[in-house]
Protein backbone atom coordinates (compact mmCIF):
# COMPACT_ATOMS: atom_id res chain seq x y z
CA UNK A 1 0.00 0.00 0.00
CA UNK A 2 1.67 3.57 -0.96
CA UNK A 3 2.06 6.09 1.80
CA UNK A 4 1.01 9.57 1.37
CA UNK A 5 5.45 10.37 1.31
CA UNK A 6 5.29 7.43 -1.59
CA UNK A 7 6.46 9.01 -4.76
CA UNK A 8 3.84 6.82 -6.43
CA UNK A 9 1.52 8.42 -4.64
CA UNK A 10 -1.03 10.51 -7.39
CA UNK A 11 -1.91 13.81 -6.58
CA UNK A 12 -5.94 14.67 -5.91
CA UNK A 13 -5.53 16.54 -9.47
CA UNK A 14 -4.31 13.47 -11.17
CA UNK A 15 -7.06 11.13 -9.29
CA UNK A 16 -9.30 13.47 -10.42
CA UNK A 17 -8.02 13.48 -14.24
CA UNK A 18 -8.26 9.18 -13.82
CA UNK A 19 -11.57 9.57 -13.01
CA UNK A 20 -12.57 12.14 -15.35
CA UNK A 21 -13.62 14.91 -12.85
CA UNK A 22 -11.78 17.96 -13.74
CA UNK A 23 -14.25 19.34 -12.75
CA UNK A 24 -13.37 19.10 -9.28
CA UNK A 25 -10.99 21.80 -10.30
CA UNK A 26 -13.78 24.58 -11.13
CA UNK A 27 -12.13 27.67 -10.71
CA UNK A 28 -9.84 26.85 -13.30
CA UNK A 29 -12.01 25.80 -15.75
CA UNK A 30 -15.33 26.91 -17.62
CA UNK A 31 -18.31 26.56 -15.71
CA UNK A 32 -20.47 23.50 -16.26
CA UNK A 33 -24.29 24.11 -16.89
CA UNK A 34 -25.92 21.00 -16.55
CA UNK A 35 -28.91 19.72 -15.44
CA UNK A 36 -30.46 19.05 -11.88
CA UNK A 37 -29.49 15.89 -10.95
CA UNK A 38 -32.01 13.12 -10.12
CA UNK A 39 -30.78 11.50 -6.96
CA UNK A 40 -32.26 8.07 -6.76
CA UNK A 41 -33.01 7.14 -2.59
CA UNK A 42 -32.18 3.73 -1.90
CA UNK A 43 -31.39 1.82 1.37
CA UNK A 44 -30.44 -1.57 2.33
CA UNK A 45 -31.34 -3.72 4.96
CA UNK A 46 -28.77 -4.15 7.98
CA UNK A 47 -29.46 -5.95 11.25
CA UNK A 48 -29.43 -2.30 13.04
CA UNK A 49 -31.86 -1.53 10.25
CA UNK A 50 -32.12 0.79 7.01
CA UNK A 51 -28.56 1.87 5.45
CA UNK A 52 -29.76 4.45 3.26
CA UNK A 53 -27.20 5.95 0.36
CA UNK A 54 -28.57 8.40 -2.81
CA UNK A 55 -26.78 7.82 -6.20
CA UNK A 56 -27.06 9.97 -9.59
CA UNK A 57 -25.03 10.01 -12.60
CA UNK A 58 -23.24 7.73 -14.79
CA UNK A 59 -19.62 6.60 -15.13
CA UNK A 60 -17.10 5.05 -12.62
CA UNK A 61 -18.66 4.84 -9.46
CA UNK A 62 -17.29 6.93 -6.38
CA UNK A 63 -18.78 6.91 -2.77
CA UNK A 64 -19.07 9.85 -1.23
CA UNK A 65 -18.83 9.86 2.98
CA UNK A 66 -20.07 12.84 5.00
CA UNK A 67 -18.75 14.76 7.85
CA UNK A 68 -19.40 14.94 11.30
CA UNK A 69 -20.11 12.35 13.04
CA UNK A 70 -23.49 12.71 12.70
CA UNK A 71 -23.12 14.70 9.07
CA UNK A 72 -25.93 13.59 6.54
CA UNK A 73 -25.04 13.83 2.59
CA UNK A 74 -28.08 16.14 2.06
CA UNK A 75 -25.71 18.81 2.20
CA UNK A 76 -23.34 17.74 -0.24
CA UNK A 77 -25.24 16.79 -3.14
CA UNK A 78 -25.45 20.68 -4.54
CA UNK A 79 -21.25 20.56 -4.36
CA UNK A 80 -21.04 16.74 -6.39
CA UNK A 81 -23.70 17.38 -8.32
CA UNK A 82 -21.02 18.62 -11.46
CA UNK A 83 -19.09 15.08 -11.24
CA UNK A 84 -22.46 13.90 -12.18
CA UNK A 85 -21.85 14.57 -15.64
CA UNK A 86 -18.36 12.29 -15.18
CA UNK A 87 -19.18 10.07 -12.26
CA UNK A 88 -21.53 7.81 -10.81
CA UNK A 89 -21.93 9.97 -7.38
CA UNK A 90 -23.24 7.64 -4.02
CA UNK A 91 -23.51 9.47 -1.40
CA UNK A 92 -23.65 7.32 2.24
CA UNK A 93 -25.62 8.18 5.11
CA UNK A 94 -24.17 5.71 7.69
CA UNK A 95 -26.36 4.37 10.55
CA UNK A 96 -27.15 7.04 12.74
CA UNK A 97 -27.45 10.06 9.89
CA UNK A 98 -30.14 10.94 7.24
CA UNK A 99 -32.58 8.95 5.99
CA UNK A 100 -30.58 5.76 7.43
CA UNK A 101 -31.66 3.77 10.68
CA UNK A 102 -30.93 5.00 14.98
CA UNK A 103 -29.34 2.57 17.55
CA UNK A 104 -31.12 2.44 20.61
CA UNK A 105 -27.65 2.78 22.30
CA UNK A 106 -25.94 5.79 21.39
CA UNK A 107 -21.67 4.10 22.32
CA UNK A 108 -22.50 1.65 19.41
CA UNK A 109 -21.70 5.19 16.92
CA UNK A 110 -17.86 4.47 16.74
CA UNK A 111 -15.67 4.43 13.93
CA UNK A 112 -15.35 1.17 13.47
CA UNK A 113 -18.61 0.83 13.31
CA UNK A 114 -19.22 3.49 10.34
CA UNK A 115 -16.28 2.17 8.07
CA UNK A 116 -18.29 -1.63 8.72
CA UNK A 117 -21.28 0.41 7.09
CA UNK A 118 -18.88 1.25 4.44
CA UNK A 119 -18.17 -2.50 4.02
CA UNK A 120 -21.50 -3.32 4.25
CA UNK A 121 -22.54 -1.24 1.28
CA UNK A 122 -19.55 -2.03 -1.23
CA UNK A 123 -20.90 -6.17 -0.28
CA UNK A 124 -24.61 -4.78 -1.32
CA UNK A 125 -23.44 -2.99 -4.77
CA UNK A 126 -21.39 -6.03 -5.87
CA UNK A 127 -17.97 -3.71 -6.23
CA UNK A 128 -14.82 -5.60 -5.77
CA UNK A 129 -13.12 -2.31 -5.64
CA UNK A 130 -14.40 1.09 -4.41
CA UNK A 131 -12.57 4.42 -4.71
CA UNK A 132 -13.87 6.74 -1.89
CA UNK A 133 -14.27 10.22 -0.77
CA UNK A 134 -14.29 11.16 2.34
CA UNK A 135 -15.28 15.01 3.84
CA UNK A 136 -13.99 16.10 7.00
CA UNK A 137 -15.56 13.52 9.38
CA UNK A 138 -16.08 11.02 6.43
CA UNK A 139 -12.13 11.17 5.52
CA UNK A 140 -11.49 9.18 8.63
CA UNK A 141 -14.27 6.54 7.99
CA UNK A 142 -12.70 6.28 4.46
CA UNK A 143 -8.80 5.53 5.77
CA UNK A 144 -10.25 3.20 8.99
CA UNK A 145 -11.99 1.18 6.21
CA UNK A 146 -8.71 1.34 3.83
CA UNK A 147 -6.94 -0.06 6.56
CA UNK A 148 -9.80 -2.58 7.83
CA UNK A 149 -9.80 -3.73 3.99
CA UNK A 150 -6.86 -2.90 2.02
CA UNK A 151 -7.32 -5.14 -0.87
CA UNK A 152 -10.68 -3.38 -1.79
CA UNK A 153 -9.77 -0.05 -1.96
CA UNK A 154 -9.07 1.18 -5.67
CA UNK A 155 -8.84 5.07 -4.64
CA UNK A 156 -9.08 7.11 -1.44
CA UNK A 157 -9.63 10.92 -1.79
Amino acid sequence: MLTLQDPLMPTRRQIARYFGAATLFPMALKPIRAAPTSWQEQSIQTPDGPLAYAQAGQGPLLVLLPGGPGGSGWALRHWVEPLTAHLTVLILDPIGRGRSARLLDPRGYTLARDAHDLERLRQHLGQQRLTVYGHSYGGLMAQAWAVAHPERVRGLI
